[in-house]
């Protein structure tokens, strides 16, 4: 029974990261290259700082309370995961409250039916105590491990049901509303038969590799987003346009 516990778990997770793997290669498929290196690049960065603040929290635990290591760097993945989702639930329903009207419906979120399959399978997951390793001799190790499970699934799911939309106030990118002062450029790079890539460039501080963004187009709504776009936003000169990759 218990080789039975252990294994469902291991059984899941396979079943997640092929389900991912194979959702990124039917989604490869369909957009143009710029556009899903670009969602990889930012996914890449965005991991990173993830690790590095992660890193930093787990000091807290292991060097102020004594935890081992392993359990230091589970409390602060956990904290972060809740930190996320809250964050995420907010941003997800606030980001609509605040677009505006709907002046061009791009495009739903690509691989719908992956993205829904991952979070049942996160959620299964959850219940199944799969990410209650460290937790495994407390009382409340399934619990914690439920919820994991059913904040991740719920992030999924929401994301799952978003679409890429140009409103008034900005473009909302799935989540998140990407307000038009924040952004300080645009503009297209490669395509397909089917869909063009429309690179972003945001204002910020931080390196130019972490203020750039790619969005799908498909080619007949190409003409009505770039005659709302450059209301907006300014195009960057020719040069720029030429030498951005992103």
């Amino acid at each position: 029974m218990n080789a039975i516990i252990i294994l469902i778990p291991v059984v899941i997770f396979i079943l997640i990261v092929a389900g991912l793997v194979i959702g990124l290669k039917l989604g490869g498929k369909r957009l143009p290259q710029a556009t899903w290196q670009q969602g990889l690049k930012n996914a890449f960065f965005t991991l990173m700082i993830v690790l590095a603040v992660a890193g930093v929290i787990a000091l807290i635990p292991i060097l102020g309370f004594g935890q081992s290591i392993g359990n230091g760097f589970a409390i602060s993945f956990i904290t972060i995961l809740i930190a996320s989702f809250f964050f995420f639930f907010f941003n997800w329903f606030t980001s609509r409250r605040r677009a505006g009207k709907v002046l061009v419906d791009i495009i739903p979120y690509p691989n719908k039916t992956v993205s829904l399959i991952g979070a049942g399978l996160f959620i299964l997951l959850g219940f199944t105590g799969g990410y209650s390793v460290f937790w495994r001799t407390s009382e409340y190790a399934w619990l914690i491990s439920s919820v994991i499970g059913l904040c991740i699934g719920t992030m999924q799911i929401l994301t799952a049901f978003s679409r890429i939309q140009v409103c008034e106030n900005g473009i909302l990118a799935y989540v998140d509303l990407v307000k038009w002062k924040k952004i300080e450029s645009f503009s297209w790079a490669d395509h397909n038969r089917e869909t063009y890539t429309l690179k972003l460039r945001y204002r910020g501080r931080l390196p130019g590799f972490l203020r750039n963004g790619a969005i799908p187009v498909p080619v007949e709504k190409k003409a009505e987003l770039e005659s709302i776009l450059e209301q907006y936003l300014p195009m960057p000169p020719a040069s720029d346009v030429r030498n951005y990759t992103g």
